[in-house]
């Protein structure tokens, strides 16, 4: 497992810092997508109804309501499964009708996108050295050893296999066994964990390896021509194929993100501008094919699923696990000001996980928490860019939903990654308690937001919590 815990992780602490970014490689599932785990769908609570500014609606089915508020609309009802996540299958998927405020386009109201300046900015990892005995130094070192043991042309054999390149040496096994549909997204982690240990320890093996990999990549991406251009992924666009499908397929956005974070992360903290322009190329890739933009991208993506199918069916695909999209998206925006980016990002805000909570109803019971965390991190991000104020608010009621109803002394959330009823974490004191990958998004990418204040301000819980679940969750893990 990659610790992630860097020297320069102790500034960013108040910022909200995610050390537990990364899966255990072991025990991983080969080939077939995880099973829909059973939910209990017979208990659903909600918190004080609260509508919020700048929302809008589609078949809307209840009156508007009176609003000194111009912008605020009536729910609209709509039909979302008990369960989302890793596994869903819609064949066998069970459904209810809820109500929900959706959210608009992030240019709807600020045509001109005048960038939001927020309060806060992080001290750059290369600034600060960890000193002592202690266990963060120790981590640290723990962290600095896997990494520079990690073999570049293993890491880099099924990208090289997919691009139709001579592979070298043998693949890894667990998360990177070429048989695994996840194939791929370990590497992503190893592009941001190598690039922030790196500008936390200057150490000359790890930027050796680290651009070996993304060279690699490089080459293999300029592999991919046509309609592919930009395309970058250890699997091929098969897999993206079953997901517009709605075909039963394990994550392949939740995979590209995880790459493309972790290109961003080598330009962010080892000023790797060739990891930066490949991101922008994979970025773009995924803007024509989902096309999200009144200005297309030119050619049209031939597969572009807002023109053969429809919004509302790219909506229902986020039914499946999509990773945090939406928040790689807005940091390619924040790094390009292309709104194009900020377009899409915003098509992966899934409408039944945000349009409850924009109602200030809490129907998080069942849902897979691995699955929506990043998109709460995408929505911390998207104020931070763009000052809406609602999306604060949204953004704001989950922490507080989470860390009132849900979550363990030790800072950490799921049951099996999963939400259970309000509450009841007792019920659950047994094993398979929370999940460190959660835990770290309960506390967000806090180094992929450029200055974040929409969530975990500095002060009180908001404040001391990142630091508490540090201890309590990550570096206490076996």
């Amino acid at each position: 497992m990659l610790l992630l815990v860097a020297a320069a992780n102790l500034p960013l602490i108040i910022r909200g810092l995610n050390t537990g970014q990364v899966d255990n490689p072991e025990g991983a599932h080969l080939q077939e997508p995880v099973a829909e785990r059973p939910v209990k769908a017979n208990r659903v609570e909600t918190a004080t109804s609260r509508q919020l500014p700048n929302v809008r609606s589609f078949n809307r089915v209840t009156p508007a309501t009176t609003s000194a508020h111009p912008e605020i609309s009536a729910a609209v009802e709509i039909s979302c499964p008990f369960y989302s996540g890793p596994g869903f299958d819609k064949r066998n998927a069970r459904f209810r009708n809820v109500q929900a405020a959706l959210l608009d386009s992030p240019i709807a109201h600020n045509p001109a996108q005048k960038r939001f300046t927020a309060p806060l900015e992080a001290i750059p990892l290369g600034d600060i050295r960890l000193t002592g005995e202690n266990q963060f130094s120790r981590a640290e070192r723990t962290n600095l050893k896997y990494l520079e043991m990690l073999s570049p042309d293993r890491l880099l054999w099924s990208f090289r296999r997919q691009a139709k390149l001579p592979v070298k040496d043998k693949p890894y096994e667990g998360w990177e066994h070429p048989g695994n549909e996840l194939r791929g997204h370990f590497v992503g982690h190893y592009l941001s964990a190598s690039a922030m240990a790196w500008a936390s320890t200057g150490s000359e093996m790890l930027r050796v390896n680290m651009e070996q990999v993304v060279a690699g990549l490089e080459e293999c991406q300029r592999m991919h021509t046509g309609a592919d251009h930009g395309y970058l992924s250890a699997f091929p666009t098969e897999l993206f194929d079953r997901y517009e499908r709605q075909q039963p397929v394990w994550a392949p956005y939740y995979t590209v993100h995880k790459l493309m974070a972790g290109l961003m992360d080598q330009y962010r903290h080892a000023g790797s501008t060739q990891a930066m322009e490949m991101a922008k190329r994979m970025g773009y890739y995924f803007v024509k094919r989902v096309e999200a933009s009144p200005a297309p991208l030119q050619p049209l993506h031939p597969r572009a699923l807002l023109e053969t199918k429809s919004k509302q069916w790219h909506l229902d695909s986020l039914n499946m696990e999509y990773g945090g999209m939406n928040d790689v998206m807005y940091s390619l925006y924040a790094a390009t000001n292309d709104t194009r980016f900020l377009e899409t990002g915003a098509l992966f805000e899934r409408p039944c996980f945000t349009g409850p909570m924009g109602l200030g109803q809490d129907l998080l019971e069942g849902m897979h928490g691995n699955t929506h965390m990043p998109v709460v991190v995408g929505l911390q991000q998207r104020f931070d860019l763009t000052g809406e104020e609602h999306v604060r608010q949204l953004s704001e009621f989950f922490f507080n939903l989470i860390n009132t109803t849900r979550t363990y002394v030790t800072g950490g959330s799921t049951h099996v990654e999963i939400w259970l009823h309000a509450n009841h974490m007792g019920e659950t004191m047994a094993d398979h308690l929370e999940d460190r990958w959660a835990a770290g998004h309960q506390v967000g990418r806090s180094h992929e937001l450029p200055a974040p204040a929409s969530v975990l301000q500095v002060e009180g819980l908001r404040a001391s919590y990142p630091f508490s679940t540090l201890l309590t969750t990550v570096l206490d893990a076996p």
